[in-house]
């Protein structure tokens, strides 16, 4: 956990300055070193909206950046200035594992992608839904689709955090189960 104070404070000045995201520690680090970087630009473009990354060079860990404000009195009003980006990196084996925990079926795949659609982490093989298609997915229930060559059954859940969980689940693995049920 990491909060980049922006370069136009003044206690910007006396925070380290070579702090990177992927940096080992936490705390208060001036925004010099990062605030070129495409996640800090992106994430004040956002200006307060979370935004959910993995970085290209840092593929183990899922993070989250989210400009911080803060209101100060001026000539007796009082403005609103963005005080820099708080970011947050999570080991993304973490995440895998919860999502292994939960897998029913043996060719089931599942993604987490940002409030966009667009994929930030992924099972194996589930890396090929894109971000228009994982858009356009009702936001209740499950739909029947074709996904590599297979029916499949679909579903997107909106997670707390405007993050989606897409589960894919082919017909025939589901059918499956159904005749082991009534075997059983």
């Amino acid at each position: 956990n990491k909060l980049f104070v922006a370069t136009e404070f003044t206690v910007s000045r006396y925070l380290s300055k070579h702090q990177k995201l992927s940096d080992s520690g936490c705390g208060l680090y001036s925004a010099q070193s990062v605030e070129n970087e495409a996640w800090y630009r992106e994430t004040v473009r956002r200006d307060g909206e979370e935004y959910w990354f993995v970085q290209p060079d840092d593929p183990g860990y899922l993070c989250m950046a989210r400009a911080i404000t803060c209101n100060m009195l001026e000539n007796g009003q009082l403005k609103q200035y963005q005080l820099g980006v708080l970011a947050l990196r999570f080991d993304i084996s973490w995440v895998s594992d919860r999502i292994q925990i939960s897998k029913m079926t043996k060719d089931g795949k599942v993604l987490l992608t940002d409030p966009d659609g667009a994929v930030i982490y992924a099972t194996s093989g589930a890396e090929y839904l894109d971000a228009e298609t994982v858009r356009a997915l009702p936001e209740e229930g499950a739909s029947e689709q074709s996904y590599m060559g297979r029916t499949c059954r679909i579903q997107k859940t909106m997670l707390d955090n405007r993050l989606m969980l897409v589960t894919i689940v082919p017909l025939a693995d589901l059918q499956a189960l159904t005749v082991n049920a009534l075997r059983i």
